[in-house]
């Protein structure tokens, strides 16, 4: 049987006026993404929007832009997403979805390439955002779509196959497309449904020759444009799974509500109650226990249920010891990353987690456990974009790297910079052994740490 060949897919994005940033240039996800930086420097606010997009998706209420204000991510008013708080100003977000395969010749025919580009951009409305325009483009920059939103309230089309060519048969199609408003921020085909609805319910047609009908070669191909962008797009930002910086401190008992969630929330707020959901799942179960034994944190965790109060009780194994203790008397470290491995263990194949320093009250030998515990899961078909400011880390990674364990293709290294009143990103290139070949890492990410060692070294005692 022949091999099937594997397809490499690239999902980058682009912000532009937004917060710090005039234009923070394509970002390139890898299974393994990593912004450092000093503070201030912009790594929060190139993950932000992702986060927003997120939380917007989810909103049961369509009418809703962006929601800037949620569970999530509290963004505030358009005028603080802007840069420079610019009145009048514009922000712009672009996504990029491509394929390595892609066989592209110059006089490929508009239609012959799958769209590629989606950008977005919002202005203000009464200090909230609205969206004004949205193009989508092929892997060429050629236009596909672009719907803009007029005086009257309304969006105007224009299309690579002008409607002009349409037949009469496409009149109230044109017609419904020119009144369909967004839900949330994207243009979807859902009036074919509602088309063919409305058809079948008058008895015009069957639905097997309805879209035959109601579409001609132009009608079908924008409509099979904007299906893909949203499948595309919907899908990426469905699949991220965001852990904010501040995890919740441990407490002795935690609510019982029957709820099975599916993530465990910024803050790690349904980790227990996924834990109690784990034990139904031996794999899950056993690879739970074995990280939290390698990171050195306790032999096991178990979850029980006190069914006269409705509560979860965590109970933690220590190393070296016959007994267990409620997770309260354990040591802080394991309450802060056992998120971060549980949200990990019940991700989908492809789920894409969103961490804020997951090295927060981990020693130096936990930080670089944490290398080791990202390369494995991306074994697991997990994906990941890490802000951090551990050095550990990032030593523990190039070792990895260099041992073979994770291709440097897998990662990509951005680092963020404050210069003059914008703030920029770099990426920084890494080999398979693990070095800065183009010699650009940031000076002082390493070096304080090493000085300050010296420094202690070499002082002498009065």
């Amino acid at each position: 049987m022949k091999k099937r060949k594997k397809i490499e897919r690239k999902i980058e994005f682009r912000w532009q006026n937004f917060r710090a940033f005039k234009n923070s240039g394509w970002i390139e996800l890898k299974p393994l993404t990593i912004f450092i930086g000093p503070n201030a420097s912009g790594k929060t606010s190139l993950l932000q929007p992702l986060i927003i997009f997120n939380q917007t998706i989810k909103s049961a209420d369509s009418t809703l832009p962006l929601l800037t204000n949620s569970n999530y991510v509290d963004a505030g008013t358009f005028h603080d997403l802007i840069h420079n708080h610019l009145n009048n100003g514009k922000i712009h977000f672009s996504f990029k979805f491509t394929t390595k395969d892609m066989k592209l010749k110059k006089n490929n025919k508009i239609g012959n390439i799958p769209p590629c580009k989606v950008s977005l951009t919002f202005s203000q409305k009464q200090n909230s955002p609205q969206l004004i325009s949205f193009i989508i483009e092929d892997y060429l920059g050629r236009l596909l779509i672009k719907r803009t939103l007029n005086k009257r309230g309304n969006y105007s089309i224009k299309f690579c196959k002008p409607f002009h060519q349409r037949t009469a048969r496409d009149r109230r199609l044109y017609k419904t497309i020119l009144e369909q408003k967004p839900r949330h921020f994207l243009f979807d085909d859902s009036i074919i449904s509602d088309e063919l609805a409305l058809l079948i319910s008058n008895k015009k047609a069957k639905s097997e020759t309805a879209i035959r009908l109601i579409f001609s070669g132009a009608c079908g191909l924008y409509l099979r444009t904007l299906g893909y962008i949203e499948m595309k797009l919907s899908r990426f930002l469905s699949s991220i799974r965001y852990i904010g910086p501040l995890r919740e401190s441990p407490k002795r008992y935690y609510e019982f509500r029957g709820e099975r969630p599916l993530e465990v929330g910024s803050r790690g707020e349904y980790t227990p109650s996924l834990l109690f959901r784990m034990k139904e799942s031996k794999k899950q179960s056993e690879l739970l226990n074995y990280w939290i034994k390698h990171f050195g944190l306790a032999k096991n965790i178990t979850s029980k249920l006190i069914a006269k109060h409705a509560l979860i009780d965590l109970q933690v194994k220590p190393i070296g010891r016959p007994f267990e203790v409620n997770i309260a008397d354990t040591g802080f470290g394991l309450s802060q990353l056992l998120p971060l491995i549980v949200q990990t263990i019940i991700a989908k194949d492809g789920d894409l987690i969103i961490t804020e320093q997951p090295e927060i009250h981990l020693n130096p030998k936990l930080e670089t456990c944490l290398a080791e515990f990202f390369v494995s899961m991306i074994k697991e078909k997990r994906k990941f974009i890490i802000e951090t400011h551990s050095e550990h880390f990032i030593l523990r990674l190039r070792s990895l790297i260099k041992k073979g364990d994770i291709s440097p293709e897998d990662v990509a290294i951005y680092f963020t910079e404050k210069i003059g009143n914008e703030n920029k990103v770099f990426r920084i290139i890494i080999d398979k052994n693990g070095e800065f070949p183009n010699n650009d890492w940031p000076k002082g990410f390493f070096e304080e740490a090493m000085a300050e060692s010296l420094r202690f070294a070499t002082m002498k005692n009065k």
